[in-house]
């Protein structure tokens, strides 16, 4: 199981990297620095937090995966699939920000309410994956 683990964390943080590139290879045209207008429509700084949130998160899957690896960890399926879970829903609040949407307020419209229920469950399930990986290496490590 803990090759599957592994498999599945480091698949889905290269594309991760992979998605944030596209991403921000996309962005570069609508930002040159030769006076061209930008499209309206989006924030394009804000999206480009977002694509440092997808080469973070995938980042860290990566370190997740070498985790396992060196401290001989099997986490279970659920646990690896939350990560991965995580990984997909943290950078859409900054999405929902770069169209006007602001998800740190609870007050607006369901819209608003739905982005801000996003970007908690996506940080609380980071914390919980990364932390359950982490005292399980610490009980390894520890006699």
């Amino acid at each position: 199981m803990a090759e599957m683990s592994v498999w599945l964390l480091v698949l889905s943080g290269e594309m991760a990297i992979l998605w944030s590139s596209l991403l921000g290879g996309i962005m570069s045209n609508p930002l040159r620095p030769n006076g061209a207008k930008q499209g309206k429509g989006a924030n394009y700084k804000q999206i480009g937090s977002t694509d440092l949130h997808w080469i973070m998160l995938g980042l860290i899957q990566g370190l997740a995966a070498g985790l396992i690896l060196a401290f001989g960890l099997d986490p279970a399926l659920c646990l690896v699939s939350l990560m991965i879970f995580s990984r997909l829903l943290n950078p859409l609040p900054d999405v929902f920000r770069a169209f006007g949407i602001n998800p740190l307020v609870l007050a607006d419209g369901p819209v608003h309410r739905m982005a801000a229920a996003l970007g908690g469950i996506s940080s609380l399930s980071i914390v919980v994956s990364c932390s359950d990986l982490l005292f399980d290496a610490a009980a390894n490590w520890m006699p």
